[in-house]
């Protein structure tokens, strides 16, 4: 009886080892069935890639349901079928692949730096947009895609991409939060501080004044660039009410802003002949910069222009002339003083210094010409 036991026990492991091993040959065979079928949708993608067949695009993705229908975990599988998604356009199908896949953000983002070393920055913007699909509530590749555009001066991209950045708050390289705040901040203001040369550039940086007046209402520096393309615009009036409401805020990033404001304030007030607060803004921005050229050229040009004094002009003048001697605009007032107040010779002296300085300036030679015509 013991004996004959031991041998049912015996067959019954041995059929057990048997089952098992069928058991695991038929999971390694699916495995090795949905790993060939994956392998061949690879292939396709590679060939729709280098040749841009939608219908190998298709049997591709056929492939890879396949490889999925004999194992539903096909990492390789996933990861090929988010290729297919990606390039038919869907980003979060792709997305939601490549996590299944195992993929990171990480994955893709040294791609994009190695894309921009080698100088093709849409490839690596591609990469970064990529790795926004995998983890789109992270923000660094949206900081690392804004840092990209706004390289190549595509600004309303960067700005859009730094604010996604910042609005999803966590960073797997925590650097990269200051980074974006810094670089936020900084392309705002150098959009509005620039210089417009066209109606359109002045619009462009009236609405990126408008960004930096949202985000920092009690700074001055945005309503004053803002009065600056207004001015350029023709809208003197609108310029000086931006100006007024520049310099009620309670700070501005930088004191020579502050002072620029001042003396933009006191050229516009000059322009629309109101000399008594030109004057009084000349004089503040000398008495808080005692080197800004244009701020004496303007109170020279008020005093005369307004006053007609010529004793106060002429200081005003000659500060300008002694900061800048190699500018000719301060020699050519002064001779139009000099000239009008019958100082023929003083004159004379200052019409030859702008033609030192600029030998084809033709109103100077006809100065020239008329003060030689003049009896001494």
């Amino acid at each position: 009886m013991k004996s004959e036991g031991s041998g049912t026990k015996t067959r019954l492991w041995i059929l057990a080892g048997v089952v098992l091993s069928l058991a695991v040959l038929a999971v390694c065979g699916r495995l090795l069935v949905s790993l060939a079928f994956s392998n061949a949708g690879m292939v396709a993608l590679l060939g729709e890639l280098q040749d841009g067949a939608r219908q190998v695009r298709l049997d591709a993705s056929a492939l890879f349901g396949q490889a999925m229908r004999w194992d539903a975990r096909n990492p390789a599988a996933h990861r090929g079928l988010a290729w297919v998604n990606w390039l038919d356009g869907a980003s979060a199908t792709a997305g939601a692949e490549w996590r299944v896949g195992g993929v990171t953000p990480q994955d893709f983002i040294p791609s994009g730096s190695w894309a921009l070393s080698q100088g093709d920055a849409d490839e690596a913007l591609a990469w970064y947009e990529r790795a926004i699909a995998v983890q789109p509530e992270l923000g660094d590749a949206y900081y690392l895609a804004g840092s990209l555009c706004e390289a190549t001066r595509r600004w309303d991209e960067a700005l859009s991409l730094y604010d996604e950045a910042l609005s999803k708050g966590t960073f797997a390289d925590a650097e990269l939060l200051d980074k974006a705040r810094t670089h936020r901040l900084a392309l705002i203001r150098g959009q509005c501080s620039r210089g417009a040369t066209t109606a359109e550039e002045a619009e462009d940086i009236l609405a990126w004044c408008a960004r930096a007046a949202a985000d920092s209402p009690e700074v001055g520096d945005a309503y004053y660039y803002a009065a600056r393309a207004r001015w350029f615009l023709g809208s003197q009036e609108e310029a000086l009410t931006l100006l007024e409401q520049a310099l009620a805020q309670p700070a501005f990033s930088d004191s020579h802003i502050e002072i620029s404001a001042h003396l933009t304030k006191a050229d516009i007030l000059r322009v629309l002949e109101r000399f008594e607060e030109a004057v009084s803004e000349y004089e503040w921005v000398v008495a808080h910069d005692s080197d800004r050229y244009w701020a004496y050229m303007g109170l020279g040009m008020s005093w005369w222009q307004g006053y007609g004094n010529a004793d106060r002009a002429e200081e005003a003048l000659n500060e300008a002339a002694a900061l800048e001697p190699g500018w000719q605009y301060a020699y050519h007032w002064l001779g139009d003083i000099y000239s009008s107040t019958g100082r023929r010779d003083m004159a004379l002296d200052m019409y030859e210094k702008v033609l030192e300085i600029d030998p084809e300036n033709e109103k100077a030679k006809e100065q020239v010409t008329a003060l030689q015509g003049e009896s001494p």
